[in-house]
């Protein structure tokens, strides 16, 4: 609206209904990267990874799938105890273990 219709700052953000700081912020953004960026857009390459996002490997899969066949009525925390103790430095969250073992593996768990 500022740009198309050559509106104050303020008017453009009441006819946006967003709060006027949001509206400085998104301002800001658009004349640092010279209208060639959408505000509050990020690019992938300033994006940081999760952690939790990591994927398991062929030899993690062996290692939960040996665990669970061994021990039949474990739970997903002592998998993921197991998995993470086996492999140093390995952080990784109890449901992404769960969703391997569901998915990848194609184990049916129960809730107790």
């Amino acid at each position: 609206l500022i740009q198309n219709r050559n509106w104050k700052l303020k008017d453009a953000a009441k006819e946006a209904a967003i709060e006027l700081a949001a509206a400085y912020k998104f301002h800001k953004q658009w004349k640092t990267e010279e209208g060639n960026m959408l505000p509050g857009y990020v690019h992938v390459s300033k994006l940081k990874t999760k952690q939790n996002n990591l994927k398991l490997t062929d030899e993690h899969s062996q290692l939960i799938e040996s665990y669970v066949e061994g021990h039949p009525t474990c739970i997903v925390k002592n998998a993921t105890h197991e998995l993470c103790e086996a492999f140093e430095g390995l952080k990784i969250n109890q449901s992404t273990v769960y969703r391997h073992i569901i998915q990848k593996l194609s184990f049916t768990l129960t809730h107790t």
